[in-house]
């Protein structure tokens, strides 16, 4: 009796853990579609800064050639996980790079953030949103210490490098292109 209540438990749970398993095999198509369609302008634009920092790390701090979306995507592919981050998904127009910043070494793009104590931007949302407002990513501008204590930088990048995703008005955008040289 009671190994038949212990081989009724076992099969008991092995019914359940696959119930559960058939579940969300059955369900988790049809959630990623979903996800998809609401990844929002913001998450692309960080999994895109992370690629490319990725890149960077991997070809020491040497940034990619960033002149065109497309020739960008090619160089970021291996590190992205779906290629949909390429995409506006409210658009569906490719975001852009900042062309200013190509085949750049990133502590230079840093110091020069520094030196003119300007956020410079690593990707932006194009066309303009209906307010010609925009969202952008925005390297942080370091402080001093990062910037003078060369021999250590690169093992500062990892926590101080993530991007910040946000939303700049017409006239915060001409001042970004402005400071970047794009016109």
């Amino acid at each position: 009796m009671k190994n038949q209540r212990k081989y009724l438990t076992i099969a008991t749970l092995a019914s359940l853990v696959i119930a559960f398993i058939a579940t969300v095999s059955i369900g988790a198509p049809r959630l990623s579609k979903t996800t998809n369609h609401k990844r929002d302008v913001p998450s692309n634009l960080k999994q895109l800064n992370t690629a490319l920092l990725m890149y960077a790390q991997d070809y020491d701090w040497m940034l990619p050639p960033m002149k065109s979306a497309s020739g960008l995507k090619a160089v970021l592919y291996p590190y992205v996980s779906d290629v949909s981050v390429f995409i506006d998904p409210k658009s569906q127009e490719p975001f852009q790079p900042n062309p200013s910043i190509s085949q750049r070494h990133l502590h230079e793009v840093l110091k020069e953030s520094f030196r003119r104590n300007q956020a410079i931007f690593t990707f932006y949302q194009t066309p303009a949103q209906n307010n010609d407002a925009r969202y952008v990513c925005l390297l942080p501008i370091p402080d001093v210490k990062f910037v003078k204590e060369v021999p250590d930088w690169a093992d500062a990048y990892g926590s101080f490098l993530e991007c910040k995703t946000k939303i700049v008005s017409k006239s915060q955008w001409e001042k970004l292109k402005k400071a970047s040289d794009i016109s």
